[in-house]
């Protein structure tokens, strides 16, 4: 697994204008968390109707973990960097479009999950 910490900036579609908080910190609840951990929730803007498809749209900007799948054993990290967009169209529910994206992290998780370890203490 690649886990990348980055800083993203996108649209979300919202089925009404009433407490449009509320309804995206639910809906990014909602998001698997083995794929994508939102760390922070920086700032939600006021909706606004999209004349083109005719939907009530927010922009969020969140500080957001992922857990990329690795598809290419000892490939360099920063060559998933394109991979992020993609994923997060994916796995973000209601998003229209990613605006920008700043990665803080990105680095092989080495540890298997399934693999349990226990530090022991030894006096």
């Amino acid at each position: 697994m690649i886990e990348v910490i980055t800083y993203v900036d996108f649209i979300v579609r919202i089925p009404t204008v009433n407490q449009y908080e509320r309804q995206v910190e639910e809906l990014l609840e909602s998001v698997s968390k083995e794929k994508i951990k939102v760390e922070n929730l920086i700032s939600i803007s006021p909706p606004e109707r999209n004349l083109t498809n005719r939907t009530i749209e927010t922009r969020v900007y969140a500080k957001i973990s992922l857990n990329l799948p690795e598809t290419i054993n000892n490939k360099n990290v920063y060559k998933y960097v394109d991979n992020i967009i993609p994923f997060l169209r994916r796995y973000l529910i209601n998003c229209n479009r990613i605006i920008d994206i700043k990665v803080v992290q990105i680095k092989r998780n080495l540890q298997d999950p399934s693999i349990h370890e226990h530090l022991v203490k030894i006096d």
